[in-house]
């Protein structure tokens, strides 16, 4: 990727940001985004294939590393993404409530999906991503608002041992 290709993409993700913390993403279009980020119709494109691929992209991190909570490693990088919504309440909160939530959610139950790839279950890996998904946005949400005095550390840990317990109680083990 060039640096051209990098400020041109960086600028889109920004102007987007900016318009998902002021307005709802169903009334987003990819003109406004474009029009934010100074850039031609053709560089978005050359970047993204449409709105919802923009979204994804811009979700990606964070939503990887709740993801994260199904894989063998601790969880620091889940601590850093709450602490960073923690600092940033405002935005993570119109990410988390309201109309944006659903597209949220949709996000992190793909990714959540295709860490499911080591089934056997006895649900399809989608319901089982749509159950976690559900469940780590609730929590998160919930200690947002401060209905949970607990440190990000805390809930970390707490999102891990309920992610793998769900999965762990819906695999097929050999023993069934």
């Amino acid at each position: 990727m060039t640096d051209t290709t990098s400020r041109a993409r960086a600028a889109i993700l920004r102007s987007f940001f900016a318009l998902v913390l002021q307005r709802r993403y169903e009334s987003i279009s990819v003109r406004d985004v474009i029009e934010g980020a100074g850039v031609a119709r053709s560089t978005f494109y050359e970047q993204f294939q449409n709105k919802d691929a923009l979204l994804r992209v811009s979700l990606a991190g964070p939503l990887t590393a709740l993801a994260s909570l199904l894989d063998e490693a601790p969880p620091i990088k889940v601590e850093r993404i709450l602490q960073h919504f923690q600092e940033n309440r405002a935005m993570a909160n119109s990410l988390l409530a309201g109309p944006m939530r659903k597209h949220v959610e949709r996000v992190l139950v793909d990714v959540l999906e295709t860490r499911l790839n080591d089934g056997p279950f006895y649900v399809p890996a989608r319901l089982i991503a749509q159950q976690l998904a559900a469940a780590q946005l609730a929590a998160i949400g919930a200690w947002l608002r401060g209905e949970a005095r607990i440190d990000s550390i805390a809930l970390a840990q707490a999102l891990l041992r309920s992610a793998r317990a769900q999965v762990a109680a819906l695999r097929i083990s050999a023993e069934a």
